[in-house]
């Protein structure tokens, strides 16, 4: 929480605006940001881009991009960061997409994340592959995305 409180401030305490596009998580980074009191004043909204579908429909990620590299990619994340920029018009955006298991699919391995921030036009990107069950997986990778936006921010 504490992590999402200097978050919020700092985006306050510099007048900008944030928002993000999340798979793997499900909402669980915007659900920990809108825990801050004040948090309206910065945070805009997050899209939950759980499905490929709705990647391609609502943060306008093509499809080729998908079946060429699969969801869980950097092509992907990036593409994420840049349609939820364009849905939101926000100064800082996060996307995060991965796979936290139980079992595999198309080759992806369990644990496997990318997560991102865009800020002033330019992306940071991280891979990593977290360790744990599904909800570790989920929780860590949260957290190291927090982290990431603290610190690019």
């Amino acid at each position: 929480m504490e992590q999402c409180n200097k978050i919020i401030e700092l985006l306050k305490e510099n007048n900008m605006s944030m928002s993000g596009a999340e798979s793997i998580t499900g909402g669980l980074v915007s659900s920990e940001l809108v825990k801050v009191s004040g948090a309206s004043d910065a945070f805009r909204g997050s899209l939950v881009s759980y499905q490929s579908c709705v990647k391609t429909e609502l943060l306008k990620v093509s499809k080729a991009l998908i079946e060429s590299y699969t969801p869980v990619s950097i092509a992907v994340l990036s593409s994420m960061l840049d349609g939820a920029e364009d849905l939101f018009n926000t100064d800082v955006v996060y996307a995060i997409t991965g796979s936290a298991g139980p079992s595999s699919y198309d080759g992806i391995e369990v644990g496997l994340v990318y997560y991102g921030v865009k800020y002033k036009s330019h992306q940071y990107l991280h891979k990593k592959i977290f360790k744990g069950n599904r909800c570790d997986i989920i929780k860590e990778a949260k957290d190291a995305l927090l982290d990431l936006i603290l610190e690019t921010i």
